[in-house]
């Protein structure tokens, strides 16, 4: 307004507005604009997630608690003042990118939901980058398991829909790059329910894609395909693989050691060892070749732990030693530091071939490594934990000769105890001790039963104190079942198992139990069989569906009449044949016979039913011939039915057959019709 001494109102457009920002502020905000979007990342720590879970909702916290909207704060700003006219504002897709960023580093299914509202609603022009950074976000979401801390969760097909949605919009505007595509080909590795075939294939067609795009693959989207082929499995998987990884060769790209780890995986899950073997060689040593100019390619941890599960498969001599051979270079030519999984994979391969003495001699060098770690008087070794104690205590319980394997592995459990009690090494477990049971259960030692029990008792004692990690389970039950069966001492069997009833006893249970009565020197072992078997059938009928009764059950029992000791006396005799003969007419109400049935059976008749006797004759008779009629006649049936045949009888069943020798006759002069089901387990 003129005149008036100034003291009349200014109007605001007349006077400049305060704190604008200069191009020395632009210059400036966007560094403070990535540094809060990265440290959107950087509050994504644990206590950040817990601190979030005690809100209700995570918008609710206000603008200020989170980067991005600190981020968006710096950005409206921006947006304002170049709307009111301000020449150095100008909003750049940079600025909205890293707004974008903020949101996709905060993680979650709403803020990426947020990200890409930004993408399609804002003024943006994007760039690759701008999609690229909602696709990784997208695949890490999931990769990450972030979405079990969100109120909205996201499954990796959901997620897969988003990822192929923002690869759609990069390709119709032209901006799908080599980043977005590897990208998409590691979201389709996410755990999903689709079809493990059709995702490779979707992998493959992929690659199709990329070239129609003018989009190059490299080695990294070979390797991802590769990747999806080795989680399908099979031969064929396999050398679909080989030819993809040729591919890469052929393309002009050096493979590097991802390309060469997942190729090795794939043969690992070829479910062919000669196969895998022959190509694992193959690929170990042309990874040998590329060390002089390929520092890519050298092998590493994966290499060699996928390349001596593959080794272990194969349990030849052979593979054996190639398998230390690579174990020992691994070290020393490659220079990579083996871990817990790399030794128990030796330590396993080395029992499972006879070796007693090197599986100890690895574990002695993993606990001395070890020590020094923790003493920091020597380099980092691996700690050994439950599953190398329990691979050294079973190659000891199989391979060690003489009574002493039980003591052998019980002093392998101590040292475990002294490692974790001096050292901090790993705690006992209730597996371990199993081990040690089992070790004492095929000992023959004497002493075994009361060495097992005591160690029972330890390891229940331990657990009520407070070691949770050495609560008894179903398996520490049933290999105390096996000990006793292993001696013979169905009365104490039959006590635990009066301990353990309910769900935990299951049909492996009732089996050994009935086998403790069996190898027993007991008079009445067929009463006691028959009756282990039916708790075991109550037990099922009452809802223990483990306890189903299987055909080893029957069998257990049938060996009990067929072994009673009471066979002096003409009514303990009689009572144990009706045994027999009630077991194998219960067995058709929960299974089907198989071959070991009708030979125990017959050995039963043999031991119970004097020879000469009219009876014998006709059960025989009527046995055997059921048994050719199953399709169950087996070289035991044929020894069992020559002890309870008379020859006559014996060479009455088969001359018509075969011409018997000796009054002997060969398996393989058996009708096919007579042994077509031996070796097929029964159908319930």
């Amino acid at each position: 307004r003129g005149g008036g001494g100034g003291g009349g109102k200014r109007s605001r457009s007349s006077s400049p507005r305060p704190n604008l920002l200069t191009p020395s502020d632009m210059r400036e905000i966007a560094p403070v604009m990535r540094a809060w979007a990265r440290r959107a990342s950087r509050r994504s720590s644990a206590r950040a997630r817990a601190r979030a879970r005690a809100s209700a909702d995570w918008k609710e916290r206000g603008p200020g608690a989170d980067s991005p909207h600190v981020v968006e704060r710096l950005l409206s700003r921006i947006r304002r003042e170049q709307s009111e006219g301000n020449p150095s504002a100008q909003v750049t897709t940079q600025h909205y990118n890293l707004l974008i960023e903020a949101w996709c580093r905060r993680g979650g299914k709403d803020a990426i939901l947020e990200a890409e509202r930004i993408l399609e609603e804002e003024q943006i022009v994007p760039n690759s980058r701008s999609i690229n950074m909602i696709i990784k976000a997208w695949v890490k979401v999931v990769g990450d398991g972030q979405m079990m801390q969100e109120h909205t969760s996201v499954g990796a097909d959901e997620a897969l829909e988003h990822v192929e949605a923002m690869l759609e919009l990069a390709e119709q505007m032209q901006m799908a790059n080599i980043r977005a595509y590897n990208l998409y080909l590691s979201a389709l590795s996410l755990p999903r329910r689709t079809d493990r075939r059709i995702v490779a294939e979707l992998a493959e067609d992929t690659l199709d894609r990329m070239r129609r795009h003018g989009v190059v693959p490299d080695a990294n989207s070979y390797c991802q395909c590769i990747i999806a082929l080795s989680k399908v499995g099979g031969k064929s998987s396999a050398e679909r693989a080989q030819k993809l990884f040729q591919q890469i060769k052929d393309s002009g790209l050096t493979p590097n050691v991802d390309s060469y780890n997942a190729l090795l995986n794939c043969w690992n899950r070829s479910g062919s060892p000669s196969s895998a073997l022959q190509n694992v060689r193959q690929i170990l040593e042309e990874m040998d070749e590329q060390l002089a100019g390929h520092d890519d390619a050298v092998p590493n941890l994966t290499t060699i732990n996928t390349a001596l599960t593959v080794l272990s498969k194969d349990k030849t001599l052979r593979s054996m030693k190639y398998a230390a051979e690579l174990f020992a270079r691994a070290q020393e030519t490659y220079g990579i530091e083996l871990d817990t999984l790399s030794y128990n994979l030796m330590i396993k391969f080395y029992s499972e071939m006879g070796d007693v003495a090197k599986p100890v001699e690895l574990l002695d060098t993993m606990e001395r490594q070890f020590r020094a770690t923790t003493f920091g008087a020597g380099r980092a070794g691996p700690m050994p934990d439950a599953f190398t104690y329990v691979s050294v205590i079973n190659g000891i319980a199989v391979n060690s000769r003489g009574t002493g394997r039980g003591k052998e592995a019980e002093d392998i459990l101590r040292r475990m105890d002294t490692l974790h009690r001096n050292a901090l090494g790993a705690k006992q477990s209730s597996e371990v001790f199993n081990a040690v049971l089992n070790a004492w259960a095929v000992s023959r030692d004497k002493h075994a039963v009361h060495k097992a029990e005591r160690l029972l008792e330890e390891m229940e004692n331990r657990y009520e104190d407070g070691e949770k990690s050495l609560r008894p389970t179903r398996k520490t039950y049933n290999t105390m079942l096996k000990v006793y069966a292993s001696q013979g001492q169905g009365e104490q069997a039959e006590a635990l198992l009066d301990r353990i009833r309910g769900d935990v006893a299951d049909a492996y249970s009732y089996c050994t139990c009935i086998n403790a009565f069996a190898k027993s020197t007991s008079p009445y072992k067929a009463k006691k069989g028959v009756e282990i078997l039916r708790r075991m059938t109550d037990a099922y009928n009452s809802g223990n569906k483990s306890a189903k009764p299987n055909v080893q059950a029957f069998n257990s029992c049938l060996n009990c009449c067929a072994y009673t000791t009471a066979v002096d006396e003409v009514d303990e005799r009689i009572e144990a044949f009706l045994i027999a003969v009630s077991t194998f007419l219960m067995l058709e109400q929960y299974t089907e016979p198989d071959h070991v049935t009708f030979a125990t059976f017959l050995k039963a008749v043999s031991k119970l039913i004097p020879r000469g006797e009219e009876r014998r004759k006709q059960v025989v008779d009527v046995v055997f011939r059921r048994c050719c009629r199953d399709g169950l006649v087996s070289p035991f049936v044929l020894q069992q039915l020559s002890f309870a045949a008379s020859v006559e009888q014996y060479q009455s069943f088969l001359q018509q057959q075969v011409e018997t020798k000796g009054g002997g006759v060969a398996i393989q002069d058996i009708p096919m019709e007579w042994k077509r089901n031996v070796g097929r387990s029964p159908s319930r």
